[in-house]
């Protein structure tokens, strides 16, 4: 929610991977790729409208989908359906 780009590494396929592709807030990298994770912190330090852009996108999705009220109610969700 700070609106800076997200540099997640994660296993490919993972729930986090998609969620910052699918939200165009950031890139995904998977373990030991940090010839990748550079060149995106090289490239994000480069173009700052790039960099703007992306944590914007990530602030959106945060402030739409993460709010107290939304993550309660995902709780909420998945503990209804562990105790049925």
């Amino acid at each position: 929610a700070a609106g800076r780009p997200i540099a997640v590494i994660s296993p490919e396929g993972s729930y986090l991977e998609g969620l910052v592709k699918e939200n165009n807030c950031g890139y995904a990298f998977g373990n030991g790729n940090s010839k990748e994770l550079a060149e995106f912190i090289k490239l994000l330090s480069l173009d700052e409208i790039l960099a703007k852009d992306i944590g914007q996108q990530g602030r959106l999705k945060m402030e739409s989908d993460f709010t107290p009220k939304a993550t309660s109610l995902q709780y909420a969700q998945v503990l209804r359906i562990v105790t049925n």
